[in-house]
C-alpha cells in the first residue's frame, strides 16, 4: 500500500505487483470482491471468470440466491426522477475522452438473457438492443429498439420485433411501412 499525494489530495494504492496478481478483499473470514491480474472485478466468487452470453465482462457477479446473484439501483428522492442505467457508445477510441459520433445502425447498448444448456452460458435466449435509426447530428441521436427471441431448435436470437425512431412497430419485418405492421402468418388468436 503506497500512499501518492496529488493536487486533490492522497491517492492510496493498493498493489498485486506479479503477473498472476490479484487483490481480494474477505469480510468475516468469506472472500466478497477479487480484482484479478487482468482487471476483472470478480463478486462473491474467486473462481476463475466465466464467458455468459459469450462475453468475459470486467464486472461479474455470481451467486447461488436471489440476493447473491441480484443488483439494485434505487432512487430515493421528494421528486419524480427515476434511478437510472446508463449505456454510452462513441466512435471514439480513447478512454474517457470518447464524442466521436455513432452512426446509423450503430447499436447503443444490448442486454443479454442466457441459460445454461448443460455445456456453457454462451448462448443467449433472448436480448434487447438500442440502435441509432436515421443520421445523427448535434443533439439529435435516433433510435429504435429490437426485440429478438431464439427459436426451440437455434442457437442464437433473430429478430421478432421492431419500434423504429418515427414510431412504427413492426413484428418479423425490420422496415415497418404502417403505424403498426405483421409480417408472415398472423394465425388465427382465440380467447
Amino acid at each position: 500500500s503506497t500512499d501518492n499525494t496529488g493536487s486533490n489530495g492522497a491517492l492510496h494504492t493498493i498493489s498485486a505487483t506479479s503477473a498472476n496478481g490479484a487483490i481480494a478483499l474477505d469480510t468475516a473470514g468469506t472472500e466478497r470482491l477479487r480484482i484479478d491480474a487482468n482487471g476483472r472485478i470478480l463478486l462473491n466468487f474467486n473462481t476463475p471468470p466465466r464467458r455468459i452470453a459469450n462475453v468475459n465482462a470486467h464486472v461479474q457477479l455470481e451467486g447461488v440466491t436471489e440476493e447473491t446473484s441480484s443488483i439494485s439501483i434505487t432512487r430515493n428522492s421528494d421528486n419524480a426522477g427515476p434511478p437510472r442505467l446508463n449505456f454510452g457508445k462513441s466512435r471514439g477510441t480513447v478512454v474517457g475522452i470518447g464524442t466521436t459520433i455513432v452512426h446509423d445502425g450503430d447499436n447503443l447498448g444490448e442486454i443479454r438473457f442466457s441459460g445454461a444448456d448443460g455445456n456453457d452460458l454462451t448462448n443467449h435466449a433472448a436480448r434487447i438492443n438500442a440502435e441509432i435509426d436515421g443520421n445523427v447530428g448535434i443533439n439529435s441521436t435516433p433510435g429504435r429498439l429490437i426485440f429478438s427471441t431464439t427459436s426451440a431448435n437455434g442457437s442464437d436470437p433473430t429478430e421478432k420485433l421492431r419500434i423504429t425512431s418515427d414510431g412504427k412497430v413492426g413484428i418479423n419485418t425490420t422496415i415497418p411501412t404502417a403505424n403498426f405492421e405483421v409480417t408472415g402468418n398472423p394465425g388465427t388468436a382465440t380467447t
